[in-house]
């Protein structure tokens, strides 16, 4: 399990939400785009016909991005939100944005449906990601606790200083990804493949 986030702007999420299919197609674009500039269109067919994942039918149109990286620090994510909330999957706003906010209704998208994370709640969480210092975030790690509350992926009991290391590079990466979208008034769809 993996915690992605894909830039998506207030347009976009208006459309998703409520909408019966969308949220997968959306990101399928974006991953298409990603791994072909050229047009996603054709990489889109490729995947198909390699099986990798099959394109809902989807009669909307979806605004341009001047980016399509997908943010995801592998199995991280959940250390990194124990961090910044100090639970598993609760908190307070604008940490927990990560995890609760609004589910985009329709297909599902990996193991839950996917979230929508507004460009003002982007902003509000990279402005808080901004004034966090890495190294005092990093003295909340507790590897007994994070075990106990079942964070993901049950690492917590190995070396704590690897652990740490990792941990504070997938919170560079959150912080610059949120930074990213909030500059450009992007908000990002929050989903776990």
């Amino acid at each position: 399990m993996i915690l992605c986030l894909l830039r998506i702007s207030d347009a976009d999420i208006a459309q998703l939400i409520g909408a019966s299919v969308g949220a997968g197609a959306f990101i399928n674009m974006a991953e298409a785009a990603q791994a072909s500039r050229e047009g996603y269109t054709e990489a889109l067919k490729q995947m198909e016909a390699m099986g990798l994942r099959q394109a809902p039918e989807v009669d909307m149109t979806f605004d341009a991005y001047p980016f399509d990286d997908i943010f995801d620090v592998d199995k991280m994510w959940h250390g990194l939100y124990f961090l910044l909330t100090g639970t598993e999957c609760g908190g307070d706003a604008p940490a927990n944005y990560l995890l609760s906010t609004p589910n985009v209704r329709g297909e599902g998208v990996g193991h839950v449906s996917a979230r929508a994370i507004s460009t003002v709640r982007t902003k509000e969480l990279s402005d808080y990601l901004g004034d966090l210092d890495r190294l005092a975030l990093l003295t909340r790690f507790d590897g007994v606790q994070m075990t106990a509350l079942d964070i993901y992926p049950g690492i917590w009991d190995e070396d704590p200083e690897e652990l740490k290391e990792g941990l504070g590079h997938a919170f560079d990466a959150l912080k610059a990804y949120c930074r990213k979208c909030a500059d450009h008034g992007l908000g990002m769809l929050s989903f776990i493949a």
